[in-house]
């Protein structure tokens, strides 16, 4: 629909809506790009181990290294598509660097007597 010489759409007022706090909350709360590097290579480094190596971490590392890369390839590199990679990035880490003999050896002791 145009009106003069501006295009207005009837969802174009709903963007506008949330620039106030979108703007705040970037001005108090970022992720450093060598940070984030290093939170991926963490995850990798994981899946390189063997014994900490499981497939939800796998999952979500290769889930957030594809939403990295496809997006660049296909068009250009932004930061917005860093934004969904970032829990999953995290998650990955988090998966990957967790003790798992440990977490084992405990699931043991707590195993209830069978009949």
């Amino acid at each position: 629909m145009r009106t003069g010489t501006r295009l207005q759409e009837p969802w174009a007022g709903l963007v506008s809506r949330y620039q106030g706090h979108v703007s705040r909350y970037q001005g108090h709360i970022h992720l450093p790009g060598p940070i984030f590097g290093l939170i991926l290579l963490t995850g990798l480094a994981g899946l390189c181990i063997r014994r900490s190596r499981s497939a939800a971490g796998l999952l979500a590392w290769t889930s957030a290294v594809v939403l990295l890369v496809v997006p660049v390839a296909e068009h250009e590199y932004t930061y917005r598509y860093v934004i969904p990679a970032v829990p999953l990035a995290f998650l990955a880490a988090a998966l990957t660097v967790r003790n798992r003999e440990k977490e084992a050896a405990q699931a043991q002791l707590d195993l209830p007597v069978t009949p």
